[in-house]
Order: structure tokens, then sequence, then C-alpha cells
């Protein structure tokens, strides 16, 4: 199960995101079969946080429960680093 603290950075970031899109805020997560994915955290809901990755166009999930990891990278980042 993930830590609550590491859901209530992911939101935070997400937060950030969304309210100064000019700072961009990069996360890291290392999920639990060894891959990591980094991207521009959208929102967290349904269980996921779905990222904006400079591979996609569109936004992709990552399930919440295969987070073992998270590293907040970018301007923005100070906020979400609570």
């Amino acid at each position: 199960m993930i830590e609550p603290r590491i859901v209530q950075r992911l939101r935070d970031a997400a937060e950030d995101h969304r309210v100064h899109p000019e700072e961009p805020v990069h996360l890291t997560v290392q999920l639990a079969d060894g891959r990591s994915v980094t991207g521009a955290p959208l929102a967290v809901e349904d269980g996921a946080v779905w990222l904006q990755t400079e591979q996609e166009e569109d936004a992709a999930p990552v399930q919440l429960d295969s987070v073992q990891e998270l590293r907040v990278e970018g301007a923005g980042a100070a906020g979400a680093q609570r």
C-alpha cells in the first residue's frame, strides 16, 4: 500500500502544476516492478496519478498502489516537497 505522505506529495505537486503552469513540476515515480516514470502531474484520482510524459501526448495513469518512491523536480517543486 502506498504511504499517505506520498499521496499527499502527489496531490500537492498536481495542485502546484495546475495553479502555476509557468513553473513546471516533474515527478519521477519508482514503480514496484522496477520501472520509473517521469512526467508532469495533472491529477490524483481514482487510485491513480495522471502524468503528462514527454513520450505521450495524452496523460497516462499510474496506479498509486504500484508507486514505491517519489522524486519531485522543477521550479515548482518547493511546494510539493512539503
